[in-house]
This record gives structure tokens, sequence and C-alpha cells, in this order.
């Protein structure tokens, strides 16, 4: 909820990860905006606000973070991706790609994570999706992502999702 707040308020965070989400009172609060930044026709503006390529923690960066050309083609999909890699590493114990960081940055751009398996085999469906290389094969937003992450919590099937990005 803290990530659809901050993109209801047209933000990226661009560096999703754990020591960014912090416990206050028993719930979950997403810290840290020291590399956000809006994505509104306003930001054009203030042009040295914009993301320097590279900017983030490689662990958690989604693939267009390492390629974008235009730091304004980054979107909000990107904090998706990186909410699929704390997804995957609650589940899982661990990340889905370590290295240092040219190995990770081949690994967010080229390698697709392991499968989960077992009893958190059920939420392998959402994290994939979070986890797609390319951005318009993620949610589109993470409302999208919110409905399936309660579907599976309430043992509901996921719904069929037949959005056309193009």
């Amino acid at each position: 909820m803290g990530v659809k707040a901050i993109h209801d308020a047209d933000l990226v965070h661009l560096d999703i990860k754990p020591e960014n989400i912090l416990l206050v009172g028993g719930k979950a609060k997403i810290a840290d905006f020291g590399i956000g930044r809006y994505c509104s026709k306003m930001f054009a503006k203030n042009p040295e606000q914009l993301l320097r390529r590279g900017v983030g923690t490689p662990e958690y960066m989604s693939p267009e973070q390492f390629r974008a050309a235009r730091p304004k083609d980054i979107k909000k999909t990107s904090d998706i991706y990186s909410l699929g890699i704390v997804l995957f590493e609650i589940l899982d114990g661990g990340r889905p790609f370590v290295g240092d960081p040219l190995e990770l940055q081949d690994a967010h751009l080229n390698i697709q994570p392991s499968l989960l398996t077992g009893k958190v085999e059920t939420w392998w469906s959402i994290v994939k999706r979070c986890l797609e290389k390319e951005a318009t094969d993620r949610y589109l937003n993470i409302d999208q992502l919110l409905r399936d992450l309660d579907y599976v919590a309430q043992g509901l099937p996921l719904s069929v999702d037949v959005a056309c990005p193009n």
C-alpha cells in the first residue's frame, strides 16, 4: 500500500528494497526517497532532478534502470520489478540473483529467476510477472499487483488479465 501511495502521488521510488521498508507500529512504511522522482510533466521543467544512469541498489534494480537511454523512460513498473525481488526474497529466503554489480546487471537483463516451489509455489505466478524483463509484460500498475496478492492470500484463483498494453 505504501508503493501505491507513492504511485498515486505520481512518483517513482526507484530503490525499493528491504532496507527501505520500515516496520512502524506493526505497519510497513516506505522510506528513503533519495533517488525517487516525479513522472509528471512538471518534472521535465527541472531536469537536474533526473535519475542518473545506474542509480539504485543493483540487487533490486529493474532492467530498465540499467539500460534506459533516458531516465524519464523509467516508469512505475520499475518499482513493481523491485517489489518482485523483495517478494522472491521473502518467499525463498534469498534474492533471485547474486554477484558483483556487473554480474547483477547481466542477470537482471538476461537471466530468468529460479522457480519458487513447495509451500510458496502458489505465489510464483505473481513473482514471475513482477520480474518480467520487459516492463510492458509486468503488472502495469500497483492496483493489479495488490489485487492478485489479495486473491492468492484468500486462496482464490488469479484473474485472467486480458489487458493489451499496446
